[in-house]
């Protein structure tokens, strides 16, 4: 048995199981553009999880904020290293983010980063956004 064969972007593959569209689209709407936390934030961690070429660096980049480069660090701790989950990382997240602002940014991380690893089971490339690129 082969794999799905997609037949345009994610949605389109997505789309074979309206359930499962309708739910990503709610889920899109609520979690990834809209809560609580900016949009444009979470489109940050998903350049990363998406290894975006123009983030290779940010770690010893100023363009980032505070607040941008603790979103970071979290991203690769949940998607790469949990064991950088540590009291410093809690510390740096807990000073710059509430607690609810860490559950819907947390969720949006570990549900961006199946949705990239389900894409490229189907040989397909992880969406960049582009909306939200920082400013150089």
């Amino acid at each position: 048995m082969g794999r799905v064969e997609p037949v345009g972007g994610a949605d389109a593959v997505r789309a074979r199981r309206p359930p499962i569209h309708l739910v990503f689209a709610e889920t899109r709407a609520t979690v990834l553009e809209g809560g609580l936390v900016p949009a444009d934030l979470k489109a940050l961690c998903a350049r990363l999880l998406a290894d975006d070429p123009e983030l290779a660096g940010w770690r010893r980049s100023e363009r980032f904020t505070p607040r941008e480069t603790a979103a970071l660090r979290w991203t690769e701790a949940i998607a790469w290293d949990d064991a950088q989950a540590g009291d410093e990382l809690w510390g740096e997240l807990h000073a710059r983010f509430t607690e609810p602002e860490l559950v819907e940014l947390g969720y949006a991380i570990a549900f961006l980063l199946g949705q990239n690893h389900w894409l490229r089971t189907l040989g397909m490339a992880p969406e960049i956004p582009h909306a939200a690129r920082p400013s150089s």
